[in-house]
């Protein structure tokens, strides 16, 4: 090989390594930003329609009306206690199953199988209650 034409493979070699160490992450970067940079993606607040009933406790997001959540509450968080006040105002009472809307701070896990028979595709964890009311806020 003459000279010239190692020179040549040394600038390709130099060309693909740059494009592949400088130019494709700072694309990523650009078109593909990391959701969060700084604390816990999984911490938020949520807002939607839980309903509660025997093995139900089912939370609906408004940004994924598709899917139910699994919902449980922390300790000392006043969740229940505001459902059971709002689910006794329904009259005539239903069959045990009162939808309310319900704005909270919480955390979410991933994509899978929670709740009872692993019905739900995530398990929120109320960490504070916002609001909750009867009316159709989402």
């Amino acid at each position: 090989m003459s000279i010239r034409g190692r020179y040549t493979v040394i600038a390709l070699v130099a060309v693909a390594l740059f494009i592949s160490c400088v130019i494709f992450p700072a694309l990523a970067a650009r078109y593909f930003p990391p959701r969060v940079l700084f604390g816990d993606p999984s911490r938020g607040t949520f807002t939607g329609y839980y309903s509660s009933s025997f093995d139900v406790s089912s939370f609906v997001n408004c940004d994924h009306l598709s899917e139910q959540w699994w919902l449980t509450v922390d300790s000392g968080v006043n969740f229940t206690e505001h459902y059971n006040a709002l689910a006794t105002q329904v009259n005539p009472p239903t069959s045990g199953q009162v939808t309310v809307y319900t704005r909270f701070r919480g955390q979410l896990s991933p994509s899978g199988s929670y709740g009872h028979l692993g019905a739900y595709t995530r398990h929120v964890t109320v960490t504070e209650v916002l609001e909750m009311s009867l009316e159709d806020n989402c």
